[in-house]
C-alpha cells in the first residue's frame, strides 16, 4: 500500500507541474487563437497521461548527495536516538494513514470511471435509438462543409428522441447527434450547427475530451487537473466558433442563434445530462463565447503544422525531464560489503534494514565475500543495523528514492572486550577474597661459639621456600645429617 501511495504522490506532483505549465502558457498566449491554446492544453493532457509510464522508462536523474571533507557520503550517518524513538512510536500510525489514503483514492477513481462509463453508455443508447438523416438540407449542407473543412471521413447525422442533446463523438466513425426539433430548423441554423460540430470532427476534439476525462477520474483530488479540464472544454468550443466565423458567418447572427439554441436545449435538459462529448450550447461558457464572437479584433487563425510540432517537442521535453526527476518511482535496492578496519570481509553476519516510517524489517546474511543485498525496498528512510562479535554495534541511516540502486561498503568499528573471573570454592562462588592467614615462624636460637664461648650473631633468615632448620630434606635424599647424625660441638661426648 505504501509503495502505491508513494507512486501516486510522485505522479501527482509531476502531473500538477505539467498542468500548471500548460495553464501558464495559455495565459501567455492570449493574443494567439483559441486553436493554438487548445493544442497546448491537449498535448499537456497527453503528456500528463503518459507520465506514470515514463517514470519507469526514462533514465533517472537526481541531485548529487552532499560529500563531507573526508569524502564520506552523507546518505549514511549515525542514527540519532531521538529519531529512532520517534520512528518507532509512529510506525503503527503511518501505515494505517497510508492504507486509508489509498482506499479513499481508489474509491474516488472507481466513482470517476463509473460516471464516465455511464456517460458513454448513455451516448451509445441514444445513438442506437436515434434515426439517421440521409437526405434533405442536412445531408447537402454537411457534404459541402466537409469539403470546405477537408474532412474525408464519413460523418453520421443522427436525430435523437432526446430534446436536449446536441453533441459530437467518435474517432474512426464520428457521429453528430441532434435533438428531435432539429428537423424544423432553418437553413441558417443548420449551417451554423453543422459548421460548429464538423469543426470538432476535423480537430479531433473528442479524443482530447476523453483523455482529460480519464485524467480527471484518476487525479480527481487534484485541482490543477479540474482547471485543465474546464479550460480545454472552453478553448475547444471557442476554436470551433472561430471555424464557423471563418466560413463567412456574421458574428452577431451566430451569437443570436447560439443564445436561442442554448435557451431551448437547457429548458429540456434532465437532471443528469452528462455526456463525455463536446456540447455546443454549454451554459457555463456561453457568455464568454458570445463576447468572443462579437469581438472583431480577436485572432481566429487556425494553428499551423509547424506550430503543432514545436508545441509537441517543447512539452515532450519537459515531460521527459519531469518523469526522470527524483529517480524512477519503483522498488529500490541497497547492497554493499561488510568490512573490518583492515579491509577484511566479514562473513555470516546478519544485516537488517528497518523502514523508519512503517517499521517493516528485512534482513540478509553476508556471503563468503562479505556481500549483502536488499531488493524490492519501498522508497523511504531506513535504519541499517549489524553487530558481529568483537565489533561495536552499527546503526546507520540511509534514504532511498524510488528506483534507486544504492551500493555502500560498511566498515565495522572494533568493539571493547571485557572479561569477568569468578572464583569457586567447594562448588560455591566466592563473593569476596579470603582473609589472610597468619603464619607462625619458629624462634631462632643463637648458635654456640666454641672458641670464645660467646654467642655469634644469628645468621640471616633463610630465603623463602628454603627448608626449615632441622627439616627432613637430608633424610629424604638419603644424606647424612638426619636425626641420628646431628652436629655436636667438639669436645663433648
Amino acid at each position: 500500500m505504501s509503495g502505491l501511495l508513494t507512486f501516486v504522490l510522485g505522479a501527482t506532483i509531476k502531473v500538477s507541474l505539467i498542468a500548471a505549465l500548460a495553464l501558464v502558457a495559455t495565459a501567455l498566449l492570449r493574443g494567439r487563437s483559441a486553436a493554438v491554446r487548445h493544442w497546448v492544453l491537449a498535448i499537456a493532457v497527453a503528456c500528463a497521461a503518459v507520465t506514470p509510464i515514463l517514470q519507469g522508462v526514462v533514465p533517472a536523474w537526481t541531485v548529487a548527495p552532499l560529500v563531507d571533507a573526508g569524502g564520506v557520503l552523507a546518505t549514511i550517518q549515525d542514527a540519532p536516538t531521538t529519531a529512532a524513538v520517534a520512528a518507532t512510536s509512529s510506525s503503527d500510525l503511518i501505515p494505517r494513514v497510508a492504507r486509508v489514503a489509498v482506499v479513499v483514492w481508489l474509491s474516488g477513481v472507481a466513482m470517476g470511471f463509473t460516471i464516465l462509463i455511464v456517460g458513454l453508455a448513455r451516448l451509445a443508447s441514444l445513438g442506437a435509438r436515434a434515426a439517421a438523416v440521409d437526405d434533405g438540407p442536412w445531408r447537402d449542407i454537411a457534404a459541402n462543409l466537409s469539403r470546405a473543412y477537408g474532412v474525408r471521413r464519413p460523418v453520421r447525422l443522427l436525430v435523437s428522441p432526446n430534446a436536449s442533446l446536441l453533441a459530437t463523438w467518435g474517432f474512426l466513425r464520428p457521429r453528430i447527434i441532434l435533438p428531435v426539433s432539429a428537423r424544423d430548423w432553418s437553413a441558417n441554423r443548420i449551417r451554423i450547427v453543422l459548421g460548429h460540430e464538423l469543426a470538432h470532427v476535423r480537430r479531433r476534439d473528442w479524443v482530447a475530451q476523453m483523455a482529460v476525462e480519464v485524467l480527471t477520474a484518476v487525479y480527481w483530488f487534484n485541482p490543477f487537473v479540474w482547471i485543465l479540464r474546464r479550460r480545454i472544454r472552453l478553448e475547444s468550443e471557442q476554436a470551433a466558433d472561430d471555424a464557423v466565423l471563418s466560413l463567412g458567418v456574421n458574428g452577431g447572427a451566430y451569437a443570436s442563434e447560439l443564445v436561442d439554441l442554448a435557451r431551448t436545449l437547457v429548458a429540456a435538459r434532465p437532471a443528469f445530462s452528462f455526456v463525455p462529448a463536446p456540447t455546443m450550447a454549454h451554459q457555463s461558457s456561453l457568455e464568454r463565447r458570445v463576447r468572443a464572437m462579437l469581438n472583431a479584433r480577436l485572432n481566429r487563425t487556425p494553428i499551423t503544422k509547424s506550430a503543432c510540432a514545436a508545441i509537441v517537442v517543447a512539452l515532450a521535453a519537459v515531460t521527459i525531464s519531469l518523469a526522470g526527476l527524483g529517480a524512477q518511482t519503483g522498488p529500490a535496492s541497497f547492497s554493499g560489503s561488510l568490512l573490518d578496519q583492515l579491509g577484511g570481509v566479514l562473513q555470516n553476519v546478519t544485516v537488517t534494514m528497518t523502514n523508519t516510517a512503517t517499521g517493516a524489517r528485512v534482513e540478509d546474511t553476508t556471503d563468503a565475500r562479505g556481500r549483502f543485498a536488499f531488493t524490492g525496498l519501498t522508497p523511504g528512510s531506513y535504519t541499517v543495523a549489524a553487530g558481529p562479535a568483537g565489533f561495536a554495534p552499527l546503526r546507520a541511516n540511509v534514504r532511498l528514492a524510488g528506483g534507486e540502486h544504492a551500493a555502500r561498503d560498511i566498515t565495522m568499528p572494533v568493539g571493547s572486550l571485557e572479561e569477568t573471573i569468578t572464583l569457586v570454592s567447594n562448588g560455591r562462588p566466592e563473593t569476596s577474597a579470603p582473609a589472610p592467614q597468619s603464619r607462625r615462624t619458629p624462634m631462632s636460637v643463637p648458635p654456640y661459639d666454641s672458641a670464645g664461648g660467646a654467642e655469634r650473631p644469628p645468621p640471616p633468615p633463610p630465603p623463602a621456600g628454603a627448608p626449615e632448620p632441622g627439616g627432613r630434606l637430608p633424610e629424604l635424599f638419603g644424606l647424612p645429617g638426619g636425626p641420628s647424625a646431628r652436629h655436636q660441638p667438639p669436645g663433648r661426648p
